[in-house]
């Protein structure tokens, strides 16, 4: 309790502020008009419509900006401080708050009207909203990506006047007016929507969409995009250090999700945390490793509604009672969530060397394929296998008497018989030489004649030995090899 009294004297002081504090809980917003204690179960009256906005401040409290006053919390006991603002709202502010685009630089935090021009500063210590640009409500970069670097504030792509655009804008302090960025490189066709990371002096870009001018079209952007920013503060806006760079196709996981305005993302230790919606799963994205994690997990975010914010490795975001209807703030604890069991990895994009990658190791395994049933088929044209009393091949199956067996078997063994090798197996001794010889002739000339009528090759071609003119050997074809099973 000390602590929320030192906080509100603080406040008190820095507003000039003499009168003592009252504390109450509040029932409506209307009667909010001094400093005041709300506790966290009260804040609900305060998100019925979308005229609020939480701003984080990068501590372990948060405010939420409404329209006459913030609130800031939770403290002890869960309570937040109610403080008006010290000077009323900038009357150009004639929308919802939570239409507005925050960034921050430091402790303020900046607030750009919707389609980009008109820019707002809310500070913490003075407790106002004030007007800071000298231009206009440009109405030309809807769902444009708002963002600081380097102390600095920009304004990418978006949507206005029938198209989508890419450019790259920049908030001139000095003049109130916002300057045109140069950028090189492979820039998209258009930006509108999508999710971005800033890491490294590297902006990332990925899942929006460009629009058609002649049809309003929407085209989704399958690649992740960067766009390399100063690593100065002070570098000038014509320096060559914008240069986009088109990095490669994402994940299916990323390409397949539904793009809605319920889709929620956070930086969170330097990474992309996102929620899609009706989606249960976490996404943490690390683009400079190339990992997308998807982490399962029971925190029902995807469940949450409206803009929200993290803060002290907690997200702050809203959820509705569907028995009243009623808003409620809901905190979600994500401390440790790498540590998640059941987590897995994959790539976040294939860039164009993984392309060319798996285009190389496609046709060497192609080719690898060819080769291979080259061979196979070679040696499975020559590869004739015996099994009892057939040969086996690709082309049909030949049947063999018994002699005709014995044959074949010795051609497994040896490729070169001699006349005397194949006349001993038609040999008889109640037989003549001369019998024998024409019914080795006949036998032999009848299993080549069948051979190559079902194989089309002929299975032995008779020459003269070279030792012995005199005696003839029978070789078998080079383009047979028998394996006898």
């Amino acid at each position: 309790m000390m602590r929320i009294l030192f906080f509100l004297i603080f406040l008190n002081i820095l507003n000039g502020q003499n009168k003592p504090l009252s504390f109450f809980e509040q029932n409506t917003l209307n009667e909010l008009s001094y400093d005041s204690i709300v506790k966290t179960e009260s804040i609900s009256k305060f998100l019925e419509t979308n005229d609020y906005m939480f701003i984080e401040n990068g501590k372990n409290y948060f405010h939420i900006l409404l329209r006459n006053g913030f609130l800031t919390g939770p403290f002890d006991d869960n309570e937040f401080v109610y403080k008006n603002y010290s000077s009323p709202a900038p009357r150009e502010i004639n929308i919802e708050l939570q239409a507005l685009i925050p960034a921050k630089i430091g402790s303020e935090t900046y607030l750009l009207y919707p389609g980009g021009g008109m820019l707002f500063k809310f500070t913490e210590r003075s407790g106002a909203i004030k007007r800071i640009d000298r231009s206009f409500a440009h109405r030309n970069q809807y769902s444009g990506y708002f963002f600081s670097h380097n102390k600095n504030l920009y304004m990418l792509g978006g949507y206005g006047f029938w198209e989508t655009k890419s450019l790259l804008t920049r908030f001139n302090f000095s003049s109130g007016e916002w300057d045109f960025v140069a950028c090189k490189g492979q820039a998209p066709e258009g930006i509108d929507r999508g999710a971005f990371l800033i890491k490294n002096h590297k902006l990332y870009a990925a899942g929006f969409v460009s629009r058609n001018s002649n049809n309003q079209k929407e085209n989704r952007e399958d690649n992740l995009y960067v766009l390399n920013l100063p690593s100065s503060t002070d570098e000038d806006i014509s320096s060559d250090s914008y240069k986009w760079e088109k990095k490669g196709v994402l994940n299916p996981l990323l390409l397949d999700a539904k793009m809605t305005p319920l889709n929620k993302d956070w930086i969170h230790n330097d990474n992309l945390l996102v929620n899609i919606f009706d989606d249960p799963n976490l996404y943490l994205i690390n683009p400079t490793e190339n990992i997308i994690q998807t982490i399962p997990n029971d925190l029902l975010i995807y469940k949450s509604g409206g803009k929200s914010i993290m803060t002290s490795n907690k997200i702050i975001s809203t959820v509705r009672n569907s028995a009243t209807g009623r808003k409620s703030l809901a905190f979600f604890d994500i401390k440790g969530i790498e540590n998640y069991p059941n987590i897995t990895e994959e790539y976040l994009y294939r860039n164009v060397a993984d392309f060319y990658y798996y285009l190389i190791f496609g046709a060497i395994l192609f080719f690898s394929i060819i080769i291979f049933l080259w061979f196979f088929f070679i040696n499975s044209n020559k590869t004739y296998i015996l099994v009892k009393d057939e040969i086996i091949h690709v082309k049909g199956v030949l049947k063999l008497s018994k002699i005709e067996r014995h044959l074949i078997a010795l051609f497994a063994h040896k490729k070169l018989l001699s006349n005397s090798k194949i006349m001993s197996l038609f040999n008889e001794k109640s037989k003549t030489k001369d019998y024998a010889v024409k019914r080795k002739n006949k036998t032999t000339s009848n299993l080549n004649k069948r051979f190559l009528n079902l194989f089309d090759i002929s299975l032995f071609s008779i020459e003269k030995s070279k030792k012995d003119s005199r005696q003839t050997n029978y070789v078998l074809n080079k383009k047979i090899n028998f394996k006898e099973v």
